[in-house]
């Protein structure tokens, strides 16, 4: 960071420090999924003369429970807005019921007259808005007219939320997901190659297609275990695995703790995630952290961390033929996997670590705040 950006960035830690910030997101930090742990990293890691931030839950830890705790957190901000302690509020939406809970957010926060940072994460939230009847469809967009700046994951998000949307491009904000600096731990494991698989084991991660491109010819006769990290209907893909006949090359974990999922990271010779929609998934951010190349897709901002040749490899969606032959180049060929970790380690330093993430929210929270008293 030059000078000027940094001395921009203390002016700008330096004006919040006596802001309160209310943070909404489902689950809190604590649910599972991507969201709940970026604004946990966001959280954990914000300075302490940047000004108060308190996060609250819209969600809840079981859906019957969802509509109780969401009407309590819309009363707790009501009545903080009435006695004037809320100077921003920053909500995370995904998609389906989650526009119309942050929906409700964004219009008191408009009542109040109180900043408004909507920031954007769904895998499937241009999908979901594409499918909306042009009745609904307005009422979103009149909602993100509301907003006083909204932030995506990167420029095809971006693009959508402006020219779908209806909303100003100085209103939009790119900001990539970030994960904090692990502390690395030498890989030390031996025998097969090991694949890593993190996130919901599910039709839309790829599980599906990826089993089917581990049972493929091309892989069959190497050397590899592929472990598969993340809740789903893990029943379903245990009898896939065994039709195929690799069930003994497979681990089903279930869903794992962040220490414990940081482990297999580091235990790992590489990622695959074979989705057919993402955001930008933390478990790549994750790899990237600790030197690990991935095999993805290219959907949603994954092209943003996964480099074709340079990062990691990409192919197509659902084609079990190019994923086998990713796989099968990254098994048998070490020096590989090692460059693209390197390059990897590298692009996530410059650009998704969370230090500057927190800075670049920082910057984003004091333009909010200046153009809310404008």
């Amino acid at each position: 960071m030059d000078s000027t950006l940094a001395r921009t960035t203390k002016d700008a830690m330096l004006d919040l420090r006596n802001r309160t910030i209310y943070v909404i997101a489902p689950g809190g930090t604590t649910a599972q999924g991507g969201m709940a742990r970026m604004v946990k990293y966001m959280v954990d890691n914000w300075p302490n003369e940047a000004g108060r931030m308190l996060v609250l839950d819209s969600y809840g830890s079981a859906r019957c429970r969802m509509p109780l705790v969401f009407l309590f957190m819309m009363a707790r901000l009501f009545v903080n807005a009435m006695r004037n302690r809320i100077d921003l509020l920053h909500i995370h939406m995904a998609e389906r019921l989650s526009v119309t809970r942050k929906g409700l957010v964004v219009y008191l926060g408009a009542l109040f007259r109180i900043p408004t940072v909507l920031h954007l994460h769904g895998a499937e939230f241009e999908n979901y808005c594409m499918s909306l009847p042009q009745w609904r469809l307005a009422l979103v967009r009149r909602m993100m007219q509301k907003v006083t700046m909204v932030v995506a994951l990167g420029h095809t998000s971006k693009s959508f939320v402006c020219n779908y949307l209806n909303v100003d491009p100085r209103r939009v904000q790119v900001l990539p997901n970030a994960v904090p600096a692990p502390r690395l731990t030498p890989r030390k494991h031996t025998g097969p190659c090991r694949i890593l698989f993190l996130g919901a084991v599910c039709e839309r991660k790829g599980v599906p297609t990826l089993l089917s491109a581990l049972a493929s010819p091309l892989l069959t006769g190497l050397d590899w275990h592929c472990h598969i990290v993340g809740d789903g209907d893990l029943a379903t893909y245990r009898n896939q695995a065994k039709e195929n006949g690799i069930e003994n090359r497979l681990t089903f974990h279930g869903w794992l703790s962040q220490e414990e999922s940081h482990k297999e990271l580091v235990e790992s010779d590489f990622l695959v995630l074979p989705s057919r929609n993402e955001g930008l998934p933390m478990a790549i951010l994750e790899a990237m952290s600790v030197g690990l190349p991935t095999i993805a897709t290219p959907v949603g901002e994954m092209r943003d961390a996964v480099r074709d040749g340079n990062t990691g490899l990409i192919v197509p969606v659902d084609d079990i033929a190019a994923l086998g032959e990713a796989m099968r180049a990254l098994v048998v060929d070490c020096e590989k996997r090692q460059a693209l970790g390197h390059a990897a380690r590298e692009l996530y330093l410059s650009t998704f670590d969370i230090k500057n993430y927190n800075q670049s929210i920082a910057l984003l929270f004091k333009r909010v705040l200046r153009i809310g008293q404008a």
